[in-house]
């Protein structure tokens, strides 16, 4: 969850205490350096949702697929926006996880 103590993506832990298991360290991201592309969430009434969600996180929205670290998919289609983003990250995460991140808020 965000803001808690697991891992995100398994990239690290988001605001936690920075350190993983069997005493690797992982690093801490700063929640406000967090920028998270929404992708192929439809309809637009869902996605409008998807983005209270994650201003109430206040976790920071681009839609820029350059500048995402994180990506919240509704559904994974080979489109040029999502395989721009593949060359920046690798955190590809389903719509699922923000709801849940939102419920443990």
């Amino acid at each position: 969850s965000v803001g808690g103590s697991g891992s995100v993506g398994g990239s690290g832990s988001v605001g936690g205490s920075g350190s993983g298991s069997g005493g690797t360290r992982q690093k801490t991201i700063k929640r406000k350096d967090i920028r998270v592309l929404l992708l192929n969430i439809e309809p637009s009434d869902e996605l409008n949702r998807m983005k209270k969600m994650a201003k109430d996180l206040r976790l920071t929205l681009t839609d820029n697929p350059l500048e995402a670290n994180y990506v919240v998919v509704g559904e994974i289609k080979r489109t040029a926006r999502f395989m721009s983003v593949l060359c920046v990250t690798s955190i590809i995460l389903k719509k699922t996880w923000l709801v849940k991140s939102y419920e443990q808020r």
